[in-house]
């Protein structure tokens, strides 16, 4: 009995760690990346360029910043480290390069 409380647990933790979000829950940067992501075969970067005045994240030939405001290219690199945490990215090949899980595919397409 206590052996199938603690599996029953282990599964419903399991369960509530893989539900994939509901695009409600997400605020408007981790939208636009899983979107922009989406048409870049799931691929986003943060990368370091004198255009972008520091690190950006980009996507598609766009990248997410503003040359006049700093906290624009923040919002997006911390909403990328939060889509990590949530398992709709992961990082590939690298620390700067991301891509979409099955989750955040399953999620683009309820986006679209």
């Amino acid at each position: 009995m206590l052996t199938t409380r603690i599996w029953l647990a282990k599964t419903m933790l399991w369960l509530d760690m893989h539900t994939v979000a509901h695009p409600e829950s997400l605020t408007a940067e981790q939208k636009e990346l899983v979107g922009a992501a989406s048409a870049s075969s799931g691929q986003l970067c943060v990368k370091v360029s004198a255009s972008t005045r520091g690190r950006a994240v980009c996507a598609n030939r766009k990248s997410f910043f503003d040359a006049n405001d700093p906290s624009v290219a923040l919002r997006y690199i911390e909403a990328v480290q939060s889509l990590v945490e949530l398992q709709l990215l992961r990082e590939s090949g690298g620390r700067a390069n991301y891509e979409l899980t099955n989750f955040g595919w399953e999620l683009s397409h309820k986006l679209s």
